[in-house]
């Protein structure tokens, strides 16, 4: 793979460890990473399938928040807290239609 690509800010190769999940799950919950990957040496991806080979296992992180207002056009809470002393918007909260 190195031969073949060239990482730069938009392309990175993907890094694994064996064996290691649970110290490197570790190390995503100290610096805050959204999650790893488990997956069973042996198998390929699959386009458009979940295989039971591959887990994902997410760093659940949480933060309270206030709802301060909701988006119309597209419908979606906005979310906000309280940062030195002042309410400012923290993100967006958007629902999907099943």
């Amino acid at each position: 793979m190195d031969s073949v690509v060239n990482e730069s800010e938009c392309l990175t190769q993907i890094r694994w460890m064996k064996g290691k999940g649970i110290e490197l799950f570790s190390l995503c919950q100290d610096n805050g990473l959204e999650g790893i990957v488990l997956k069973k040496a042996s198998s390929k991806y699959q386009i458009d399938y979940r295989s039971p080979a591959w887990i994902k296992v997410i760093n659940y992180q949480y933060e309270d928040v206030f709802v301060i207002g909701y988006r119309k056009k597209e419908f979606g809470w906005i979310l906000g807290k309280i940062i030195d002393g002042k309410m400012k918007i923290v993100g967006l909260l958007s629902l999907c239609r099943m």
